[in-house]
C-alpha cells in the first residue's frame, strides 16, 4: 500500500467519501417531498420554479430564470450578484404586476434563495443533488443554452439579448400546449396580459 505517495497531490482520502457534508443555511425550508400532489401534476396554474444560471463571460454574471409549470411561460432576468436580497427583489419585481396569481415557488437548496420568505407565497426546495426534481426550468435552460453565444468570454450576453430570448421562447408554439405558445397559455390561464409581439 502506501502508492498515494507516488502522486503529484499526495492524499490518501480521494473522491466524495472525503468531503464534508454543507450545512444548511436557509431558514424555514420545505422539502419538495411536502409539496402538495396539486403541484406536480401541473392542473394548478400559478406555481413557478426558480435557477440560477450562470454565464462564464463575466464573474458573477447571471441569469435568473423562471417557469410557470402549467403555461410553461418564463422570465429571464438579468443579474449580476449572487446575494439572496438582490436576487429575491430582482424575482418580485419581474413577478409583481401578477403576483397575486402565483401561488408557490421551487428552488434548488442554494443560499442564493434563502430570503424566500419575501416572496410572501410558498416556498419548496429540491433535495440535494436533485436537480430533475425541478425539471420545467432545468429544460427552460438548456433552451436558453443553445441560445446563448457559443462562447461567451469573446461575444458576451447583454440585456437586450437576455430580453430577445425571452421572447423567443415565450412565443414559440410547444406541442404540449397544444401547439399554443406559452404567451397564449399564460394569457388564457388569468386576466393578465402579456405582450404577444416578436
Amino acid at each position: 500500500m502506501g502508492l498515494f505517495k507516488y502522486l503529484r497531490k499526495q492524499k490518501k482520502k480521494r473522491g466524495l467519501c472525503a468531503r464534508k457534508p454543507r450545512k444548511n443555511t436557509i431558514r424555514d425550508l420545505v422539502s419538495i417531498s411536502e409539496r402538495p400532489p396539486s403541484i406536480s401534476d401541473r392542473k394548478e396554474f400559478g406555481h413557478c420554479e426558480a435557477d440560477l444560471l450562470i454565464l462564464s463571460s463575466v464573474r458573477g454574471r447571471n441569469i435568473i430564470t423562471i417557469v410557470e409549470r402549467k403555461s410553461r411561460y418564463c422570465w429571464l432576468i438579468d443579474n449580476h450578484s449572487k446575494a439572496s436580497n438582490p436576487i429575491i427583489s430582482k424575482i418580485k419585481s419581474a413577478l409583481n404586476s401578477c403576483l397575486g396569481s402565483f401561488k408557490s415557488m421551487t428552488f434548488y437548496r442554494g443560499k442564493e434563495f434563502a430570503r424566500h420568505k419575501q416572496l410572501l407565497i410558498a416556498a419548496y426546495f429540491c433535495n440535494p443533488h436533485s436537480p430533475w426534481q425541478k425539471g420545467s426550468v432545468e429544460h427552460l435552460n438548456g433552451r436558453i443554452r443553445a441560445l446563448l453565444p457559443k462562447n461567451p468570454s469573446v461575444r458576451p450576453v447583454f440585456k437586450c439579448h437576455i430580453d430577445w430570448m425571452q421572447k423567443i421562447i415565450n412565443n414559440t408554439p410547444m406541442k404540449i400546449l397544444g401547439y399554443h405558445t406559452p404567451t397564449e397559455a399564460f394569457d388564457s390561464e388569468k386576466n393578465c396580459p402579456v405582450a404577444l409581439e416578436l
